[in-house]
């Protein structure tokens, strides 16, 4: 074998082994940017939702209470409420007007959403969020999938979307490496977008009382 195709074929298993160091370290060290789970458990059914931007906190418990109708909306900037109070971002809205209803069943209803998501993360998120007894899921989407054009790349290249699916199932650096973009370049344009937006202003009081 040529001395080029050695150092070549060295290179490669080098890079691949300390791929698989990271990864079962990533694996064993955990942490929620290394997860590739969207629903972190804390303990006595408290259960959070674990994604970037945190979707803002949103907290349910396993099993679902009693006389609960658990409602959960999944998309992106629209559902999250960018550049807007969270109480005015439709999934908030949405429960304070069931529950002004009146009867015994209360209303949860879970704000999923996350900035920049597309339709490949929602699908991903959809198929663990059932896990905890929706009856009712909400998906606001499709918006994104025009600037972010991975997911136009995905329909059109099958093999692309398998290959970007079991990666962000199986694999934490992945996630990792993923989020840690998003971080330094969504991220950024978010809070831009979100004090030129807000600026400090309750936008609540331009609603009726019951949704302040």
């Amino acid at each position: 074998m040529k001395p080029f195709l050695k150092y070549l074929l060295f290179s490669l298993v080098t890079l691949l082994l300390f791929i698989l160091f990271v990864e079962l370290s990533a694996r064993v060290v955990g942490g929620r940017f290394l997860s590739n789970k969207f629903f972190l458990e804390k303990g006595e059914g408290l259960i959070k939702a674990q994604v970037p931007f945190d979707a803002k906190g949103q907290h349910f418990y396993d099993p679902k209470p009693a006389h609960t109708f658990r409602i959960f909306c999944l998309g992106g900037s629209s559902t999250y409420g960018l550049g807007f109070h969270e109480r005015t971002a439709f999934p908030e809205r949405l429960g304070v007007l069931l529950n002004s209803q009146e009867g015994s069943t209360k209303a949860e209803v879970i704000n999923l959403g996350v900035v920049s998501f597309t339709s490949d993360g929602v699908l991903r998120m959809l198929k663990q969020a059932l896990e905890y007894e929706p009856d009712l899921v909400i998906i606001h989407m499709g918006h994104n999938e025009l600037p972010f054009r991975f997911s136009l790349n995905q329909v059109a290249h099958p093999c692309l979307n398998r290959i970007w699916s079991f990666m962000s199932e199986k694999s934490r650096v992945f996630n990792a490496l993923f989020i840690l973009v998003h971080k330094l370049t969504v991220e950024r344009q978010y809070i831009s977008v979100e004090q030129w937006l807000y600026q400090g202003d309750d936008r609540a009081q331009f609603f009726p009382p019951e949704l302040r």
